[in-house]
């Protein structure tokens, strides 16, 4: 019994969709089924207009905000925030050390950067903490 409500579930739509789509090419079909079918071509594109933006509302536009967010606010507890879904109070950043830098005394390449260490964790009260530290990696 569930099997033939799937079948007709599937079928009916599909049914339609190909009628509605033979309408134009068949002169001869009533004008009340041109009427129709222009309406049920109608209903299908505003559906789909409206699924389309949900879609790019609910499910493009947060991810791209989260991405972004690194791009807008880099290096910031705010862009740390956004992208890991935490508040900015439980963001904790380090300075940038200088060690490495060209014109840090005695001046010349030290042959060495800092590569960045980004931890999550989960606090005692189930918010979500950041911390953002330095490693220093010799070249």
């Amino acid at each position: 019994m569930f099997e033939v409500g799937l079948w007709l579930i599937v079928l009916v739509p599909l049914a339609m969709v190909v009628i509605v789509g033979m309408s134009d090419q068949i002169k001869s079909m009533p004008a009340w089924f041109h009427k129709i079918a222009f309406l049920i071509r109608k209903v299908f594109k505003i559906v789909l207009y409206i699924g389309i933006a949900a879609f790019v509302i609910f499910v493009v536009l947060p991810e791209v905000i989260m991405e972004g967010a690194m791009w807008l606010f880099p290096n910031s507890r705010t862009g740390y925030a956004m992208k890991y879904e935490a508040e900015e109070k439980n963001v904790f950043i380090e300075p940038r050390p200088h060690d490495c830098e060209w014109d840090k005394a005695p001046i010349g390449n030290k042959y060495c950067h800092f590569d960045k260490i980004v931890q999550t964790n989960t606090n005692q009260n189930g918010k979500k903490e950041v911390y953002v530290n330095w490693r220093k990696v010799n070249e």
